[in-house]
């Protein structure tokens, strides 16, 4: 579990607006492609999250097709720095903004 300290709370969305939006994406094929969209308040500790993907066995293009139907192709996207590859691919398919995400010692745990 990467989180142990969370509970659920009900929120209004349209008062999220000036929280930075942070999205991050995790190739996979047989595990699935996930990609989480959150809000993040820093000075109260807070993650909102506003929408997600989570589906096996997805092309990039279904990835890049998904990301452009939700109008998150203009936005910074952090994703799987194990995948070069795939984040140039979404570059050709014109998600512009996907950075490898820095992986710090101990990250996977």
């Amino acid at each position: 579990m990467v989180f142990d300290n969370w509970r659920i709370e009900q929120y209004d969305v349209k008062e999220l607006g000036n929280l930075p939006l942070w999205i991050g994406l995790d190739f996979g094929w047989q595990d699935p492609t996930a990609i989480a969209i959150m809000r993040v308040d820093e000075e109260n500790k807070k993650l909102y999250f506003c929408d997600e993907f989570y589906k096996s066995q997805q092309t990039l293009e279904d990835v890049a097709a998904w990301i452009k139907y939700r109008g998150y192709q203009k936005c910074l996207i952090y994703a799987d720095s194990a995948e070069p590859r795939s984040i140039a691919e979404l570059g050709k398919l014109e998600i512009m903004r996907v950075k490898p995400a820095k992986k710090g010692k101990g990250s996977i745990m």
